[in-house]
């Protein structure tokens, strides 16, 4: 399975807004996952939605009167908390947080569409991309759970091993092939040294 830059959490009910939001981002250059749009025919909801949630680098929600109500929505966030995945919370309506959604979400910063929702957006896009920013140069002490970290890590350390070997090949192949150049030259001095030797020697 594909794994998207951010993962959309949004109640049904607020699907024109929230495809607003969506397309924003993307035009940005950022992948989002969202249901239904991203779940094959026949699927298990439940299970693609949990690996969708884990593949991913962020996790927007988009919190309404309609998203603080929805149990899957509840869920979904669970699961992103859980996972210490980087929570956003994006408002767009003047619903109060209680219950689970407090709990979770209430020392977050949050991005609130009613204030000024076009200086919203590029506060939620620069959020967006100095966290991934962060995640690609590897500077998350306070994210080592986030499977992504492990991820670019991974891949930092395997490349640095690469350099290395071939860094270490090409020494090799520079020492042999100078070895093959300065052996005949030693051995012509061996021989003209003994042949001096001889030569006074008479």
């Amino acid at each position: 399975m594909r794994n998207f830059d951010i993962f959309i959490s949004y109640s049904s009910k607020d699907k024109s807004v929230t495809d607003q939001l969506v397309a924003f981002i993307e035009k940005a250059g950022y992948a989002c996952w969202l249901a239904p749009r991203n779940i094959e025919g026949g699927a298990e909801y439940s299970e693609v939605i949990e690996k969708a949630i884990l593949g991913c680098k962020i996790f927007l929600i988009v919190f309404s009167e309609h998203s603080e109500k929805s149990p899957w929505v509840k869920s979904e966030l669970n699961i992103a908390f859980s996972e210490n995945k980087y929570l956003i919370p994006y408002k767009i309506d003047a619903t109060p947080l209680k219950g689970t959604m407090r709990l979770l979400l209430n020392d977050k910063h949050w991005i609130d569409k009613c204030e000024n929702e076009h200086k919203q957006l590029y506060l939620l896009l620069s959020a967006i991309q100095n966290y991934i920013a962060i995640l690609e140069k590897g500077r998350t002490d306070q994210h080592l759970k986030n499977p992504y970290y492990h991820k670019i890590a991974r891949r930092k350390k395997i490349r640095r091993i690469i350099v290395s070997f071939f860094a270490i090949a090409l020494l090799f192949l520079i020492g042999g092939v100078g070895f093959e150049i300065l052996f005949p030259r030693l051995q012509n001095i061996k021989t003209y040294t003994d042949f001096v030797e001889q030569a006074t020697a008479i």
